[in-house]
């Protein structure tokens, strides 16, 4: 696992011009990265991501599937200060950029998490109401929650309350991306089924 519990002090903050080029290392990774990403993987986030990268626990995001710049960042983000979870934030304080690039490999190259099948009131069509609120999203993060650009997240298959609670946290500031807050301005605020 070549050189994974090596503190790596990560100078340029996570979303500026260099950190975008760093972030593009999952994409040339090799077989035998993705094998070491997945060894990681399995020691460091599989307690909550899941072997696979799809987790049981809710307000926890599947990673599978995930492009892997995006995933990057993401760790990137979190070792900057830029979001704050102090169970990240331990897990991933001592890997080097090495090794999150090769989890972030491991992690892109697994099938996403596939929607949940819920039983839905015949009152209400929370399908219809629930598109027409995420109408916005489709222009980055694809109309069936899979997208096509490259540092957006896929959001299909995501627990309903982490995504609430990632939507809460970009429109309070704790999560920063001001495209986020932005488009989250415009998404009516969401009631509970059954509630007007």
């Amino acid at each position: 696992m070549g050189g994974l519990l090596l503190s790596a002090a990560l100078a340029a903050p996570a979303h500026s011009p260099a950190a975008t080029r760093e972030n593009l290392r999952p994409l040339w990774a090799t077989p035998a990265d993705v094998e070491d990403g997945k060894q990681i993987a399995q020691r460091f986030c599989a307690d909550c991501h899941g072997p696979a990268g799809i987790t049981s626990i809710p307000d926890v995001p599947n990673l599978a599937g995930q492009r892997g710049p995006y995933l990057l960042s993401e760790m990137r983000a979190f070792l900057a200060g830029e979001r704050g979870n102090d169970t990240m934030n331990g897990a991933i304080t001592y890997l080097t950029p090495t090794a999150m690039s090769n989890v972030a490999a491991y992690y892109a190259s697994q099938d996403p998490a596939q929607p949940a099948v819920t039983g839905a009131r015949a009152d209400i069509d929370p399908m219809q109401s629930g598109r027409a609120a995420a109408s916005g999203c489709a222009g980055c993060h694809g109309d069936a929650g899979v997208s096509k650009m490259p540092g957006v997240p896929n959001l299909v298959g995501l627990d309903p309350k982490y995504l609430v609670g990632a939507m809460a946290a970009y429109e309070n500031g704790e999560r920063k991306n001001h495209t986020m807050k932005v488009v989250l301005a415009a998404v009516p605020p969401t009631r509970p089924c059954g509630q007007t």
